[in-house]
Parts: structure tokens; sequence; C-alpha cells
């Protein structure tokens, strides 16, 4: 009976071994993916894996010289990051989402570098098809984005300090200021906010977003502030912006 016993338990561990590792396999698997009628919840359930299955599946194409993509990881989530090394660098994260058999782009964070002048944006409601054109979209976003918002600047690399208007939201204007030539080769000048003519640098290494909806790419909505951490922090109301930097 003792035996009988034994080999009866011994049989519901297997089991239970076996259920895990099926458990732990389907996590990986796409079919796995949550419902997706809570967008915030959906890219969040993709790991680092179904997005390596997603980028397989659509077969970026090399159509330009020295660009990757590959699998990020952005503000806490798993994105899928393109990256070009030309003289202007452009680097896209895709947030994905997934409803049944559909993935789309549900928002993209970009970082540009266009004539050594930094431009940090965000986009949200994309919700385009991801396929193997994923990259003009978001080239497209960023020519728009170029086409509508140009750059005021005062001075030139050639004659530092020089000063780039970035945007403005309400009576919040957003600057990088390039002080000198490390400035300007590291690509890392000061970012400064004015609220109500008061110039705030900021600091330990955050930086400013100009965040837009993909409905409306002819307007800045809202500011992003991310930290030397990596944490992006959404600013919809100016004065809650400018509360938090001063």
């Amino acid at each position: 009976m003792e035996k009988l016993i034994t080999i009866t338990l011994s049989i519901i561990v297997l089991c239970s071994c076996i259920n895990s590792t099926q458990t732990e396999a389907e996590n990986d698997s796409l079919s796995s993916m949550t419902d997706c009628s809570i967008a915030t919840e959906c890219y969040k359930s993709l790991t680092k894996n179904q997005l390596e299955i997603i980028l397989e599946d659509i077969k970026p194409y090399a159509d330009t010289a020295l660009r990757f993509t590959y699998v990020n990881n952005i503000d806490s989530q798993n994105v899928l990051t393109d990256f070009t090394t030309l003289s202007d660098s452009t680097e896209y994260h895709y947030f994905i989402k997934r409803y049944n058999e559909t993935k789309t782009i549900d928002k993209i964070i970009g970082k540009t570098s266009v004539y050594g002048i930094k431009r940090n944006f965000v986009v949200v409601h994309i919700d385009e098809n991801l396929n193997s054109k994923y990259r003009e979209i978001g080239d497209n976003i960023l020519s728009e984005i170029n086409k509508n918002h140009e750059s005021i600047q005062t001075g030139a690399f050639d004659d530092l300090p020089m000063q780039v208007h970035i945007g403005k939201i309400e009576q919040v204007n957003f600057l990088t200021v390039y002080n000198n030539e490390d400035d300007v080769l590291n690509l890392s000048p000061q970012y400064i906010i004015e609220c109500n003519d008061k110039k705030t640098v900021l600091k330990n290494g955050t930086v400013f977003l100009m965040g837009y909806d993909y409905k409306n790419l002819e307007q800045k909505t809202y500011a992003v502030l991310k930290d030397s951490s990596d944490n992006y922090t959404y600013y919809y109301d100016m004065d809650k912006l400018c509360s938090s930097i001063n």
C-alpha cells in the first residue's frame, strides 16, 4: 500500500512539473498574450522572446546601411528599437500591442540628431499595423514633426554658445543650449525649460521630449521628462511641469 501511495505521489509531482514547464513555455509564445482590451496592459505583457518572435516574423528589410532593429527595454517595457548609425542618427522605440492575431504599433519614442541638433519626441495613439515597413512609420512621423516644427536657432556651432528653441506648449518654452565643443561632440546640450520668463536647467541627466498625438502631429500637446534612471514622466498640465522643476 505504501508503494502504491509513493507511486501515485510521484505521478502527481511529475504531472505538476510537466504542467509547470508547459506554462513557462506558453508564456513565451504569442498565443498566450494578454487580451488587449486595455491598451496599456497590452504592450506591457510582451516578453523579450515574444518580441523576438515578432521581429523574426516581420523580417525587417535592410534598405539603409548600418541600420539595426533589436529588442530593447525602454521605460520598463520591452520594445522594438530601430537604430541607425548614419551621420544624422535616429533611434525609434516601437511599443507594440496585440489584439488576437493583429500586431500594432501603439506608441513611438524617438530620439534624433539632425545636423547635430537633438530632437526627442513621443507619439501616442498610433495604432498602425506592424509589418516590414514599420520604419516608414517612424520616418514619416519624424518628417512631419520636422516640417511642422522648425527649430529657432540663435548662434552657430562655430560660434558657441548656441541656443535652439525646440518648441512651445501653452506659455512654456523648451530650449537646448550647446555651451562648448564637448556638448556638440557628445550630442549632450543643456536642456532648459522656461516657465513665466524663468529658465530652469534640467539637471542630473534629465532631458525633455515633445509629446504628440498621431492624429495631430502639427501640435505639441504634452511634455515628457526622462530622468537619469530612464524613467519617463508625462505632463499634460504645464503648471504641474513647471512646479516639478522649480
